[in-house]
C-alpha cells in the first residue's frame, strides 16, 4: 500500500497560518468580485478567445471617432478587460490550489480506506476467538453490513 500523503502533514499551526492567508485572500477578493446565480451564469455572453485586444482596438476607434454609445461607457469596457486579465493568472493559482487539495484528501481518503480495510480484515478474523474484540469490533461490522447509501430514485413519470 502507498502512504503517499498521510505522513506529511504540516503542523496545526502552520495549517490554521495557511487558512488565515487563504481567508485573507478571498476577503479581499470580495470586495471586488461577486458571486452569480446558476441561472446568471447560463445567460452571460462569452466573449471569444484572445478577444481582448479586438475590444482596445474598438475603444480606441470610438475615442478617436468621438463615438459614444448611450448607456454603454467606455472606459467601463476597458475596465472590464483589465479586470478580467489581472484575474486570469489568480484563477490560475486558485485552481492549481484547488487541484493540490482536491487530490491530496483523495489520496489520504484512499490510503486511510485501504488502512481501515486491512485492519478490519485482521481484527474480523481475531473476533471470534477474542470475545472483548468481537464486542468492541460490533459497531464497524454493523456500519459494514449496510451497503452504500444510493440516492433515492425519481418517481415515476406516467
Amino acid at each position: 500500500m502507498d502512504n503517499r500523503v498521510g505522513d506529511n502533514i504540516p503542523t496545526p499551526v502552520k495549517l490554521a497560518d495557511l487558512q488565515k492567508k487563504l481567508g485573507e485572500v478571498v476577503s479581499e477578493l470580495e470586495k471586488f468580485c461577486i458571486v452569480l446565480s446558476k441561472d446568471e451564469r447560463k445567460r452571460l455572453l462569452r466573449a471569444r478567445k484572445d478577444s481582448e485586444p479586438m475590444v482596445e482596438r474598438v475603444a480606441n476607434l470610438a475615442e478617436r471617432h468621438k463615438i459614444s454609445v448611450p448607456g454603454v461607457d467606455r472606459s467601463s469596457m476597458l475596465n472590464d478587460v483589465r479586470l478580467t486579465q489581472v484575474l486570469q493568472p489568480i484563477g490560475a493559482q486558485l485552481e492549481r490550489a484547488l487541484q493540490l487539495v482536491q487530490d491530496t484528501t483523495m489520496q489520504a481518503d484512499t490510503e486511510a480506506w485501504q488502512a481501515f480495510l486491512a485492519y478490519y480484515g485482521v481484527l474480523s478474523s481475531l473476533s471470534s476467538r477474542i470475545p472483548e474484540v468481537e464486542g468492541a469490533l460490533q459497531p464497524v461490522v454493523d456500519y459494514m453490513k449496510v451497503g452504500k447509501k444510493h440516492a433515492p430514485e425519481p418517481p415515476k413519470v406516467p
